[in-house]
């Protein structure tokens, strides 16, 4: 049986992990069902801080792993680089260190990597948690399975708003590697998705394949690091920008994102400059992201001390409309 069945690499990041959380991911990754072989490979990305290996010794008793460091932090995104190009699999499967993995989640996975095979990434859908477990989300798909499978939603939403989540893939290594490298400005996620949408699409399917634990160091969490309104320009502005010149460069875009190109054009003319000019420049893109436009408008008379308070608030409204 295993020999008919592909090898799939787990990949994990960890940073200053929960050890609790940690070791509840562990064993469920040891509790999977997939009868091929699997391979751990865990990049610590806070070697000073966390004895890794130790750890690992003691909470899995029948995974092979192996720990990769390059002796400092790298952030998120370079240390799934690095898995990426490390892993051994037809498969990688990115994982979080805190999130709880079904059992099945690997074997339904490949399952529906061999039963399509011109797909090079499955995503499962996925139950929100809190700290302790307690539920607050039963999905995080934001539209019906056949919407969310059309390729030209796929692009176009993927730029603007990343909701995919990197533990909820089964991507092909072969496919992961021409990725490589992952673009600095985003997580790793958003660009293997936006890859993915442009060689084959992304099948999203319906089974729930992990609970994933919603917490205040979330990487993924609204607005991520921004405190001040140079924050924003620095983070948001210039990343969004960032990402389109990388799809424009790198992928085959035609003419997918012409209407981005103006957006990111009246966002960048209205931070240089207020003016008649550039309001009707920000007016004419609006309905891209009206919200976002609409908050880039106002933001140029907003106090430093404000606006962080309006982040604070905006992250809770997103964090009840999830518990509700």
């Amino acid at each position: 049986m295993n020999e008919r069945k592909p090898c799939i690499t787990i990949a994990m990041a960890v940073y200053r992990p929960n050890i609790q959380w940690l070791q509840e991911q562990l064993l469920t990754l040891e509790q999977q069902d997939y009868t091929g072989k699997m391979e751990l490979l865990v990049w610590n990305d806070s070697p000073q801080e966390f004895a890794c290996e130790a750890f690992l010794k003691k909470h899995l008793q029948s995974m092979s792993w192996k720990v990769l460091t390059n002796g400092h932090r790298n952030g998120v995104t370079r240390a799934f680089e690095a898995l990426t190009q490390a892993a051994d699999g037809r498969y990688i499967a990115y994982c979080d260190q805190d999130d709880l993995w079904a059992p099945d989640k690997l074997s339904q996975m490949e399952r529906v990597m061999v039963q399509n095979p011109g797909c090079i990434c499955c995503h499962g859908n996925v139950r929100l948690i809190g700290r302790n477990g307690e539920p607050l989300a039963p999905t995080i798909y934001p539209a019906p399975l056949d919407r969310l499978n059309d390729k030209l939603w796929q692009q176009k939403t993927f730029y603007l708003q990343n909701w995919t989540l990197g533990c909820a893939m089964l991507f092909s290594v072969e496919a992961a590697r021409k990725a490589l490298p992952f673009p600095q400005m985003v997580y790793h996620d958003q660009w293997l998705a936006l890859y993915a949408a442009f060689h084959g699409g992304i099948l999203f399917v319906p089974q729930t394949v992990l609970s994933h634990r919603m917490h205040g160091r979330n990487n993924s969490r609204m607005l991520a690091g921004i405190q001040t309104r140079e924050e924003y320009y620095s983070k948001k502005l210039e990343k969004d920008s960032g990402l389109l010149a990388a799809l424009l460069d790198r992928l085959d875009t035609g003419t997918v994102y012409v209407e981005e190109q103006r957006w990111i054009c009246a966002r960048q003319a209205w931070r240089q400059q207020i003016s008649w000019g550039t309001w009707k420049q920000m007016m004419s893109v609006c309905r891209i992201r009206p919200g976002i436009i609409v908050f880039e408008l106002l933001l140029r008379w907003i106090p430093n001390s404000i606006f962080s308070l309006m982040i604070f608030f905006m992250r809770g409204l997103k964090y009840w409309l999830k518990s509700a």
